[in-house]
């Protein structure tokens, strides 16, 4: 501390600090990788390229959200509402979606390689440039209304 005049200044020296790392935490549930949120209210947050990958968001409301860019790798969404969601370019490789509502989403350029879409809701959501390589589709309302026959994987038949 140095004294000026009356005036106290303090110096603070940040040195190498990492706040890339920093973890946020909303509504109780930790935003980070393997995080344990079922059920939590995340609707309208804005988390774009969130590392989530392996988090369980089963039955999570996440209406609106802007998760575009998010690592969501193996994570657990089942019975999650994602209606509206931003989710362009995020990684949704192997994730589980089934019985997520996808409803009017934004799926632009988001990777599917693999995952569980079984009964999922994806009427009115935008799927240009979407990985749908080995998802399963079985059961899902397709962007048209059409429901996508059980044995549908990497497209909806």
């Amino acid at each position: 501390m140095k004294f000026f005049m009356g005036i106290t200044i303090t110096v603070l020296v940040l040195g190498s600090a990492d706040f890339a790392s920093a973890q946020q935490s909303i509504d109780g549930c930790d935003i980070r990788p393997r995080a344990d949120c079922v059920g939590v209210d995340l609707s309208n947050e804005s988390l774009p390229n969130a590392s989530l990958s392996e988090a369980n968001f089963s039955d999570a409301i996440l209406a609106g959200a802007d998760l575009r860019g998010a690592d969501l790798y193996r994570t657990n969404l089942s019975g999650a509402d994602l209606s509206g969601a931003q989710l362009s370019n995020a990684n949704l490789s192997r994730a589980n979606l089934v019985g997520a509502d996808l409803s009017d989403a934004d799926l632009s350029a988001a990777q599917l390689r693999g995952a569980d879409l079984s009964r999922a809701d994806f009427r009115g959501a935008t799927m240009s440039r979407v990985d749908l390589s080995y998802a399963t589709l079985g059961g899902a309302t397709w962007i048209d209304g059409e429901t996508c026959v059980d044995d549908s994987i990497g497209e909806c038949q």
